[in-house]
């Protein structure tokens, strides 16, 4: 029985008798003032066919969906540039009318989004057109992108006529910069 009792004070006394220790650790968190992605998405070449007369005024137009995805924590703006048309059609960057619409995945915020239409006779050599704004940022809580859909209305008020048949490049340029 002594050395039961012996025992149980012992582990009582060493139990008691022990320093407490305490460590502490630091979390520290540095988030990236911005966040901002742009893609451009389909095919890298759209392929438009002039074909009848009533084309001559209408032109063609092609419709690209979910062209434009912006990722963006604060607000942004994306601009739009055509630069020199290459090719031997004589078509000019004036022949070019972009119009961005929201896109069919379009889930993100759309609290302060303005969307402008691209019009021919503002594209003029380095310079760079508003074609989307937007005041917040793209998340939503729930969702991080905005997707827009992008007309493409080339050759529209008679831009194909007297121009010489054949393939023709119109390099659209995207920038997209934070507010």
């Amino acid at each position: 029985m002594r050395n039961l009792l012996r025992f149980a004070i012992s582990l009582f006394l060493a139990h008691f008798s022990q320093s407490a220790l305490s460590q502490s650790a630091s979390l520290n968190i540095n988030l990236s003032k911005s966040v901002l992605s742009v893609s451009v998405t389909a095919p890298a070449d759209i392929k438009l066919n002039n074909t009848g007369y009533s084309r001559y005024d209408e032109g063609v137009n092609a419709i690209i969906k979910d062209h434009i995805s912006v990722v963006s924590s604060g607000a942004y703006i994306v601009k739009v540039t055509v630069g020199d048309v290459i090719g031997n059609s004589g078509l000019l960057r004036s022949s070019v009318k972009i119009t961005p619409q929201l896109g069919s995945g379009n889930n993100g915020n759309l609290d302060g989004l303005m969307i402008n239409t691209a019009l021919p006779s503002n594209f003029i050599p380095n310079r760079q057109i508003t074609i989307i704004e937007a005041d917040h940022a793209s998340w939503n809580g729930n969702t991080s992108s905005n997707t827009f859909n992008v007309s493409y209305l080339i050759g529209a008020d008679g831009a194909f006529a007297g121009r010489i048949p054949g393939t023709s490049i119109i390099p659209v340029i995207y920038t997209i910069i934070l507010k």
